[in-house]
């Protein structure tokens, strides 16, 4: 499921630069080695978001007055480097919103997670995006990655 994660990213990356959606590059995804079906699933939470009355992808993309969140010590031990790398651009790109960027901050600072890497994050955002089970699933996930 994470490739699912790495699929909207592109999607976002290539929608904020003024793109409409039927011009997405979807030969591009196939080249290099995604499935159709990985890429329907994605475009299909796309336009599910799109089709909302008060959509709410994209929302978080940069702007002058926009500020960001910045971590404490304690928070900053959580990352590795690509890991927080990770969990912003899923924020900025507006993937991803403030509050469950904070839900799954103050989690994993309870459960005394280290070494969040980016391959974790997107577990995480591919749990919480497609899978309608609860974030429980996603922190054995995370437990077991961990141990193992």
């Amino acid at each position: 499921m994470e490739r699912l994660v790495e699929i909207l990213i592109y999607f976002a990356t290539e929608l904020m630069k003024k793109k409409e959606i039927d011009e997405l590059d979807v030969k591009h995804l196939l080249s290099k080695g995604y499935s159709k079906s990985e890429i329907s699933v994605a475009l299909s939470w796309i336009f599910e978001r799109l089709a909302r009355e008060k959509s709410e992808v994209f929302q978080n993309l940069p702007s002058e007055k926009k500020s960001f969140r910045y971590l404490h010590e304690a928070e900053r031990d959580l990352f590795t480097p690509d890991g927080w790398q990770e969990l912003t651009q899923l924020y900025l790109l507006g993937l991803l919103p403030l509050d469950l960027m904070e839900l799954f901050i103050d989690r994993a600072m309870m459960m005394g997670l280290r070494n969040i890497d980016s391959t974790l994050v997107k577990k995480f955002i591919a749990n919480l995006l497609f899978d309608s089970s609860s974030y429980d699933g996603f922190y054995g996930t995370i437990r077991d990655d961990l141990i193992n």
